[in-house]
């Protein structure tokens, strides 16, 4: 049987037929981006940015909700559609940056119905090695791009509205 999920980034989660257990993640028309084994007999409900839902039996043949953790692997420009994986990037200032930076202006659109262009309009820590060189905000989306100053890498995010080539919306991408 056939089984196929949108995830929350836009992949497209495909079950394995034979085993029922693996499932693989889909980016384009291409080879497989992602992939994932779950639990026998665990019956998938939604796959998330970094969870997966479902169902699974115990011993007694009771159901039961399960959350499971869900990693993905480090993103770059380079290789392809921007992935991410939250717990591995999260270890580089860059990427805490472009993170504050997101959550900074959820903060802004929450007290003003709009996101913001501008960076002193945002409560964020600044780091001397790092530049926000670019922000562009809107009622409806908003994009930013962090650069180190010592080496030129980049973290850029696209949140809402049509997303450059190769980018998930609210994706961070790093690379050079």
């Amino acid at each position: 049987r056939l089984d196929a999920r949108r995830d929350d980034l836009g992949l497209l989660w495909v079950r394995d037929s034979v085993t029922g257990d693996s499932w693989s993640g889909y980016a384009g028309a291409n080879a497989p981006v992602a992939a994932v084994s779950l639990p026998t007999g665990f019956r998938v409900t939604q796959i998330g940015a970094d969870f997966v839902v479902g169902v699974a039996r115990d011993s007694l043949d009771v159901e039961r909700v399960e959350i499971l953790s869900l990693a993905r692997q480090p993103a770059t420009v380079d290789r392809g559609p921007p992935i991410g994986r939250l717990t591995a990037s999260g270890d580089s200032a860059m990427y805490r940056q472009l993170v504050g930076l997101m959550v900074a202006q959820e903060q802004f659109y929450a007290d003003h119905a709009s996101y913001t262009a501008s960076v002193d309009s945002l409560a964020i820590k600044g780091s001397a090695n790092l530049r926000v060189l670019g922000i562009a905000g809107d009622r409806r989306q908003w994009s930013a791009l962090v650069v180190d100053r010592a080496t030129g890498a980049t973290c850029g995010v696209w949140v809402g509205g049509l997303a450059p080539p190769g980018w998930l919306d609210g994706t961070p991408v790093c690379g050079r």
